[in-house]
């Protein structure tokens, strides 16, 4: 009977250690689209943001050491193959007390640069393009590699969808740098 005690709980050990090291549901359909994205023309990789409005608690821990609390984030980049020289290039991340350049959003890195921040038609449209986003974007970049969306992903339709209406709002970016870069000074 104790042998049989002892058996039981070494075999519950050993698998219950299998099962826990074994990626979950939610891990396999996002490696899936990552790798999927691949196939869609997209760089991916993984990115750490700071997180914005955090608590004090978030920020100092019990014995007073000071934190940076960040999201680990997964960064979807649309290549630009095309070498122009004055593309707008900034830094959105999301910051909900922010209002400039667009409500809710803030310049990570500095003012944006190749495109004026008055340029009230530019931000217009940007701020509609994030409104078509997928859900969850706390980061979007544009420069001359590229144009990328910074987020944690939150697929509720297939891979597939996500990825294309992510591509889709990137090639507006895309599009709309274009011809920002065609009235710019040669």
């Amino acid at each position: 009977m104790e042998a049989a005690v002892v058996i039981a709980l070494i075999l519950i050990a050993g698998f219950g250690g299998i099962f826990y090291i074994l990626p979950s549901r939610k891990q396999r359909r996002l490696t899936h689209c990552r790798v999927e994205a691949r196939s869609f023309g997209f760089v991916v990789n993984s990115v750490s943001l700071p997180k914005v409005d955090t608590s004090p608690e978030e920020k100092v821990s019990a014995g007073g050491l000071r934190r940076n609390p960040t999201l680990l984030c997964c960064a979807y980049a649309l290549p630009s193959y095309d070498n122009a020289i004055y593309v707008p290039t900034w830094q959105l991340r999301r910051a909900s007390r922010s209002v400039l350049p667009l409500p809710g959003w803030e310049f990570a890195d500095g003012l944006p640069v190749h495109v004026q921040l008055s340029n009230e038609t530019y931000w217009r449209e940007i701020g509609d393009i994030l409104d078509e986003s997928p859900p969850r974007c706390l980061a979007l970049t544009s420069d001359q590699s590229g144009v990328a969306w910074i987020g944690q992903e939150n697929i509720t339709g297939t891979t597939e969808e996500f990825l294309r209406a992510l591509k889709q709002v990137l090639k507006k970016i895309q599009r709309l740098n274009e011809t920002v870069v065609k009235d710019s000074p040669a």
